[in-house]
């Protein structure tokens, strides 16, 4: 029996079907290899984007409208911010960690590696120190891999971004005074200048010329002239000249220089040099110590803070238990660091006996030239 000429032979057919069979499961193998590649790039994508924006956030300068709360201390709105990226719906609260550092330091690393050690994390609200301008807050997202088809043997990854960026707490604000807004028109000042010329001019002429002849003739002939003359001259000059200039002068603050953290007594000290020519006016202090051990003897290891001096003069007085406080001033308040070297002097119930190295002191300042710079004692400055 002949087949018609085109026909495929069965062997060549059965032939292609077994290829195909050997194939097809390394066809599928790449397919769901290729759309698991894409979940994971897509998911890391996810991670990395919600920790840069939940950052983002909390670094912000402003308030809850509801509470007043202030952005970098409110927790809930930072997870929600990082949750808003989440099309996967893999990040939950408890994988959202909120921590707040000092900066970059040398020394060991952090529970987040490369970070340094936090000095407060943000649970379900924020309870921790003091949070000032310069600070850090780091948030690391986490998620987790799962394979779509179990029977391949891959295993769950976990996949973390951590991202960091500096606080602005609290920023002053100055500028340039405007100059008055011009006066009203002056009312005119009139002038007046009178020229008085009165010229009185009498030429009285009697002419008596008597001729004696045969027929008397008598001529009297008077001439009176008068002549008066009045000459009168208004002048109206008016002459207004406002003239304002305000003239602001910036301050160099790398100029302030400030000495090592000392404990004597009572007290936590730091000596400042401001060798700007001026005295600069504060805005805020920070201040942070050891308030649950720095004094050694007796039951009560605590300090509290009670006073506050600047160059003698006394800015703050009250009861604070720490670990930290931040006290911020109005310019009108007048609270100046002098011209010169002086000291700021934090005053405790009891004795400072134990420095334990957390110690900190940062000031910042309204003068102009001056708004983003922050005596820090944690910065080294060189003592001139």
């Amino acid at each position: 029996m002949r087949l018609p000429r085109g026909t495929p032979k069965p062997q060549r057919r059965a032939q292609s079907m077994v290829e195909f069979a050997l194939v097809l499961p390394i066809l599928l193998l790449v397919i769901y290899g290729l759309l698991e590649v894409g979940r994971l790039v897509f998911l890391y994508s996810t991670v990395s984007t919600a920790s840069r924006e939940a950052t983002r956030f909390g670094s912000t300068t402003g308030l809850d409208v509801v509470g007043g709360t202030p952005q970098f201390q409110d927790c809930a709105r930072i997870r929600t911010a990082a949750q808003n990226v989440d099309f996967l719906s893999v990040i939950e609260d408890a994988n959202i960690t909120i921590q707040y550092d000092h900066g970059p330091l040398s020394g060991a690393s952090g529970p987040i590696a490369n970070f340094p050690p936090p000095f407060a994390t943000c649970a379900a609200s924020y309870s921790g120190p003091n949070v000032i301008t310069g600070d850090r807050i780091v948030v690391q997202v986490t998620a987790e891999f799962v394979p779509l088809v179990p029977i391949v043997p891959l295993s769950n990854i976990t996949v973390r971004s951590a991202n960091a960026r500096t606080i602005l707490a609290s920023v002053a604000v100055a500028g340039t005074a405007l100059p008055p807004p011009p006066l009203p028109p002056a009312t005119a000042t009139n002038t007046a200048t009178a020229t008085l010329s009165p010229t009185n001019t009498v030429s009285p002429t009697n002419t008596v010329s008597p001729t004696i002849t045969d027929t008397p003739t008598i001529t009297n002939t008077p001439t009176q002239t008068f002549t008066s003359t009045n000459t009168f001259t208004p002048t109206d000059t008016p002459t207004v000249t406002n003239t304002s200039t305000a003239t602001p002068t910036a301050v160099n603050c790398s100029l302030v220089h400030h000495g090592p953290l000392s404990t004597p007594g009572s007290t936590l000290t730091m000596q400042i040099n401001n060798l700007t020519g001026a005295p600069l006016t504060i805005t805020q202090f920070f201040v942070q110590w050891n308030h649950d051990g720095g004094h050694q003897t007796g039951g009560d290891k605590g300090l509290s803070l009670q006073m506050v001096s600047l160059g003698g003069v006394t800015i703050w007085t009250g009861n604070a238990s720490g670990p930290s406080l931040t006290a911020a001033f109005v310019p009108a308040a007048g609270i100046t660091l002098p011209n010169g070297v002086s000291s700021i002097t934090f005053t405790f119930h009891q004795s400072y006996d134990n420095d334990d190295g957390t110690e900190r002191i940062v000031l910042q300042f309204a003068n102009n030239g001056c708004q983003a710079y922050s005596l820090d004692s944690s910065i080294s400055t060189p003592w001139p």
